[in-house]
């Protein structure tokens, strides 16, 4: 059995309640699946909430309620890793990436992965971890109703072939100090524009 320094779940959203959507509870069940088996002795849940969501303030972060979640799947919560601060995709991975796997100098990571989404959750990884860490996906194995996974790879294709290419525009891969300047200014800038529509 392969190991890994650390099983890594993003965050998928929450809810005024503290509730989660079910793409968030499948994908923690199947980090807790893994790390029953061996495969790692850790969890990191990341994710604070969209930087998108001002209609309320969740009672909690993405994170913590993942977290919160898997113990009731009988997972350890000693073995829980929070990181509480990201608002976007890229800031979970350069969160992970600078305050938590080089910091305790791990290399391996097993990341819970949706299938729709895969391709662009791909590039960042390869673009934030670059040749400093390694990981494998693994599937929890969510699909959407034929129409809805439709959309969504339309609009995941569009993402990666527009946001996504301007990110990573004449950047480095593993170069994460360069990609968090360049995001950091990018999120700033949605910020202004979210908060004037």
């Amino acid at each position: 059995m392969k190991k890994y320094d650390a099983i890594l779940v993003h965050g998928r959203g929450i809810f005024e309640d503290g509730s989660m959507p079910e793409s968030a509870y499948v994908s923690v069940q199947k980090a807790v699946e893994l790390w029953k088996e061996g495969i790692a002795n850790y969890i990191i849940f990341s994710g604070k909430w969209t930087y998108k969501l001002f209609e309320y303030i969740p009672p909690k972060t993405e994170a913590r309620a993942m977290a919160e979640y898997a113990e009731t799947l009988g997972f350890d919560i000693e073995k829980a890793i929070l990181e509480e601060e990201s608002e976007t995709t890229v800031h979970n991975l350069l969160n992970v990436k600078m305050k938590i796997l080089l910091p305790r100098g791990w290399k391996r990571v097993a990341i819970i992965s949706i299938p729709v989404f895969e391709a662009r959750m791909k590039i960042n990884t390869d673009m934030v971890f670059g040749k400093d860490i390694t990981y494998d996906f693994f599937s929890c194995g969510l699909h959407f109703p034929k129409d809805r996974e439709k959309a969504y790879e339309e609009l995941e294709q569009k993402k990666i072939n527009g946001e996504v290419k301007k990110t990573y525009e004449g950047l480095i891969p593993g170069d994460h100090e360069a990609i968090l300047k360049k995001t950091n200014a990018e999120l700033a800038e949605k910020k202004r524009q979210f908060n004037h529509n």
